[in-house]
């Protein structure tokens, strides 16, 4: 089951650049975009590396 974890404010999050976070033994990307936020696994499966310490470019 889920349930909802507070990890930081809205407003520590900078629009378009990354972060990560450790809850529930899981690291996590967070990323805001355009005023959306977005929690991700923070492992590229394309090259293994850490999606919360990069910058999103646009949108698909």
């Amino acid at each position: 089951m889920s349930h909802y974890v507070d990890v930081l404010k809205t407003d520590q999050l900078e629009d378009g650049k990354g972060t990560t976070v450790f809850v529930n033994e899981r690291d996590i990307a967070l990323y805001r975009y355009e005023g959306e936020f977005f929690a991700l696994d923070n492992t590229c499966l394309h090259r293994q590396g850490k999606l919360g310490d990069g910058w999103m470019n646009g949108a698909t």
